[in-house]
């Protein structure tokens, strides 16, 4: 049976796409994050208030959190989920991103692309951390306490451009 995962909005996304809240005043609200090219959605009250996009960034936008403070949902506490197992081994992930060889973690913070046949490149947070042999990226992947064998999409854009483009935004 699944572990159940209870906290502030950001903490039940890091193990699971999809989060309840359940407010002391009867509020409910419900949040599904988007992934690739199918949308997610923001519902209070059983009522969609947002549609959702993947952009690549970890957290929402200050108007998207505006929103959902003016139902009255906090973001800090009350949200819950069972915990997922989702995602793929990181080299499946990797041969089914396509041209630029690249793949995210599910927690949204970490993503690696390869540079050439024997480098990749890790990006923390959206920004460049290591550039490593490939061979010995798992062991910077294991030091940041994930894992190697679940958790891994492929990512299907240049993450060189993506992020570089953030930055300059």
């Amino acid at each position: 049976m699944a572990k159940r995962v209870a906290g502030s909005l950001k903490h039940v996304l890091r193990v699971s796409r999809v989060a309840w809240y359940y407010g002391d005043d009867g509020t409910r609200a419900y949040v599904e994050m988007p992934y690739g090219n199918v949308r997610g959605l923001i519902a209070v009250n059983g009522k969609k208030i947002i549609n959702l996009r993947d952009d690549g960034r970890d957290e929402f936008s200050p108007d998207v959190r505006e929103k959902i403070l003016s139902y009255g949902v906090a973001l800090d506490a009350g949200w819950s989920c069972r915990e997922e197992a989702y995602g793929m081994e990181i080299n499946e992930a990797m041969r089914q991103s396509g041209y630029h060889h690249a793949v995210r973690h599910h927690d949204g913070r970490l993503a690696i692309q390869t540079v050439d046949e024997h480098r990749c490149t890790i990006f923390v947070d959206g920004e460049i951390r290591w550039t490593v042999k490939i061979h010995q990226a798992h062991t910077v992947i294991e030091e940041l306490g994930l894992s190697m064998a679940d958790g891994w999409y492929p990512v299907e854009k240049d993450l060189f451009k993506h992020y570089q483009v953030r930055r300059q935004a």
